[in-house]
């Protein structure tokens, strides 16, 4: 008989060993692969509420645009607050038929839109905290010919995880843009 037989396949310490390096590899991909999808998720919350803010402020310089009786802290008595005392607040009236009072403010850190004296409605997401929100506003008033303008700056601060937020500075304008027929 013939004793010595060609060994075929693998011994059991190189299959422990093969199996121990693919275990290890699997969890560096697996750790790798859990990262992304948080970093992801952390990238789409960001979008998502600064697109809601975008969205806000876009609304409002459009309102403002096709907006009258522009008054700087919503007082008739003061209408322009350029360029050294900004407003807090800032009423007009807006293009609807009938034309409807218009406030922008900022109450419980939201921008909010209070229509004919009504309640704020909130414009923000509940994850953005406003900070500060000033108005300038020029052009407006008896006497004056200066095309009316207004230039807010708003300031604040995202939620954009458990416990990660980032800050923003947002400053827009709105010149008024009346139908002449």
């Amino acid at each position: 008989m013939n004793t010595t037989r060609s060994m075929r396949g693998y011994t059991l310490l190189e299959l422990v060993v093969s199996v121990g390096i693919f275990a290890i590899v699997m969890m560096t991909a697996t750790s790798a692969y859990l990262t992304l999808i948080r970093l992801d998720k952390h990238a789409r919350s960001v979008n998502d509420v600064a697109n809601n803010l975008s969205f806000a402020v876009d609304s409002m310089s459009r309102s403002i645009r096709t907006g009258t009786a522009y008054k700087c802290n919503n007082s008739a008595g003061t209408p322009n607050c350029w360029p050294s005392n900004p407003g807090s607040s800032f009423g007009f009236n807006d293009s609807e038929v009938p034309a409807r009072s218009v406030v922008y403010s900022v109450a419980n850190n939201k921008l909010v839109a209070s229509i004919n004296g009504g309640a704020a409605i909130p414009l923000t997401d509940p994850r953005i905290y406003i900070k500060t929100l000033s108005f300038y506003v020029r052009g407006v008033g008896t006497g004056d010919s200066t095309q009316p303008q207004t230039i807010f700056s708003i300031q604040g601060e995202m939620a954009t995880g458990v416990s990660a937020s980032t800050t923003f500075s947002i400053q827009g304008s709105a010149t008024q843009r009346l139908l002449e027929l």
